[in-house]
């Protein structure tokens, strides 16, 4: 939790992301990338949500807009205990997968030891899967 000089503290709470295939993008989250989706069926919301093991949620939300292109300047980022095993699940769900300047099927090493990869969900948003180092 981080404070500023007011002594106000604050934590992650969620990233709201639009898209215009809720359905998709929202089965891409849970069934592809198996982030456990909140129910929040009773809300009556056209939204979908989902909950990371460090309690970020990332809220889905529809929109019938023409949303802009995404850069992979603007993305999620998720880590992982085993980047060797995902990229082979990647592999075996024909998910693209690259590292930062576009190298398709290459796990990047960051300055700081970070193991990491791009992919894209359904609607074009960038998401960073990553590995510290031990």
């Amino acid at each position: 939790m981080s404070s500023n000089k007011t002594g106000f503290k604050f934590k992650a709470n969620h990233l709201a992301i639009m898209v215009n295939d809720l359905e998709k993008t929202g089965d891409f989250y849970s069934e592809v990338l198996q982030i456990e989706e909140i129910d929040i069926t009773a809300t009556g919301l056209t939204h979908r949500w989902f909950k990371l093991e460090n309690g970020l949620e990332i809220h889905l939300v529809s929109s019938p807009e023409m949303l802009p292109k995404k850069t992979r300047n603007n993305h999620l980022a998720i880590q992982t205990n085993d980047i060797n095993t995902m990229t082979t699940y990647l592999e075996e769900k024909k998910i693209e997968y690259s590292d930062w300047f576009g190298n398709e099927n290459k796990i990047q090493k960051r300055f700081d030891g970070v193991l990491q990869v791009y992919i894209t969900d359904p609607e074009g948003n960038w998401v960073e899967i990553n590995q510290k180092p031990n």
